[in-house]
């Protein structure tokens, strides 16, 4: 059984998932927290901006789906999303880890994110 946490986080990282919210800059100044970083599966290090423009120009495999997704609570205002994501296209399966938190807007914003590629 899943909770309304886990089902507002994992609609949000879906959404990450799609082109037509993917592609947006509005949708992603909103998700994104100002000082959000990556550490992509590639090794390299984004920051907010720059995945903006690599989302919105395309530049990104979102073939994606999320398999075993687990939300924990850290506190009130976080809660870190764990999953695996597979590509429809390749093997190489993705470990992805998201903190979000929750601003007095009452909005989940994404803070950090990471993408691990599994030995399988």
């Amino acid at each position: 059984m899943t909770s309304p946490l886990h089902d507002e986080i994992l609609t949000l990282e879906q959404q990450l998932l799609q082109p037509q919210y993917c592609g947006s800059s509005d949708f992603l100044q909103r998700v994104l927290a100002e000082d959000f970083v990556e550490f992509g599966q590639s090794g390299q290090r984004f920051h907010r901006n720059q995945i903006i423009e690599l989302l919105c120009s395309g530049g990104d495999d979102t073939d994606l789906e999320i398999e075993e997704f687990e939300i924990a609570k850290l506190d009130t205002h976080t809660a870190l999303a764990t999953y695996r994501a597979a590509s429809r296209r390749t093997a190489c399966p993705v470990l992805r880890s998201s903190p979000w938190q929750k601003h007095p807007q009452r909005r989940w914003q994404l803070r950090f994110h990471q993408g691990t590629p599994t030995a399988d």
